[in-house]
């Protein structure tokens, strides 16, 4: 045997072993890519796995997946905007809108929560007020907080509950909660009378929730309102009796209803009380 017949045994068995691995390669690219495409790329964590494309390499490769893509096409989730929405979302606990919290200075700094807050605690009277600078919005990988009114409202239609938004707030008033509770939106549990000095939308501990709340829907404890989330009741009565409208659904579409509501019990309060005073 010729030394060109040597190398060409030894070649060839190369060559087509190198082929095979890289069409195997390809295929499986492919396959992944096909995944990828059904995952919406947020890296939201939800499955189990720090990345979108992880969780699409766990499934192809047939390793132990934790969890579902809430929104990948083959469960059936589809995506933010579509009308799907997931069982939980975020919420912004605080209703102190342009106008009701009080400024306890005028802010000029850098437009940014985390540095506000830096500066006295923020601009803002009331301590676990919302700033409004929007860093859970630009941290939000799903575009589903914006600022209305000088406040973080999120949009429970693009929510997934990833929880990015909740370490993003300096004040620390982002919770996730099932999409179908109530929620308070008030942290502050300063006493009755100095809320009502700091801002005209929170929770004055009034206990008219506790009051008709007959199945242990609503209590008060130190000076803030709280939800049962096991008892049974009629939790949309009790929330309209609410006179300054911090008791909210979590899937409510926008704060401007409760604001003009607040504003309107306000109104026929002061109207009251100057025909009472005639």
């Amino acid at each position: 045997m010729t030394v060109y017949s040597y190398l060409v045994s030894f070649f060839i068995p190369f060559v087509a072993g190198a082929a095979f691995f890289s069409l195997r390669s390809l295929n499986e690219g492919e396959s992944k890519r096909s995944g990828q495409r059904k995952t919406p790329g947020w890296n939201c964590g939800r499955c189990g796995h720090p990345t979108c494309a992880r969780f699409v390499e766990a499934v192809a490769s047939n390793e132990p997946v934790w969890g579902a893509c809430p929104f990948d096409e083959g469960f059936g989730r589809g995506k933010p905007g579509d009308g799907a929405v997931p069982e939980k979302t975020a919420v912004v606990r605080c209703s102190g809108v342009e106008g009701a919290a009080a400024p306890s200075y005028t802010y000029t700094g850098q437009r940014r929560c985390r540095v506000a807050i830096v500066y006295f605690d923020g601009h803002r009277v009331c301590p676990d007020a919302c700033l409004g600078f929007g860093d859970c919005a630009e941290a939000c990988p799903n575009g589903a907080i914006r600022i209305e009114d000088g406040i973080a409202v999120v949009v429970p239609e693009r929510c997934t509950a990833c929880g990015i938004c909740v370490s993003s707030c300096p004040k620390l008033l982002i919770d996730i909660v099932p999409l179908d509770s109530r929620f308070i939106a008030c942290r502050s549990r300063a006493p009755a009378s100095k809320k009502r000095l700091s801002c005209s939308a929170g929770c004055d501990a009034c206990r008219i929730c506790e009051h008709h709340s007959m199945n242990g829907e609503f209590s008060v404890h130190d000076n803030l309102a709280a939800v049962n989330p096991s008892a049974k009741g009629e939790w949309q009565a009790i929330s309209d009796k609410c006179p300054r409208s911090v008791i909210r659904p979590a899937d409510r579409r926008s704060r401007r209803t409760a604001s003009a509501d607040t504003g309107k019990k306000d109104r026929m309060e002061r109207q009251q009380g100057k025909a009472s005073d005639v």
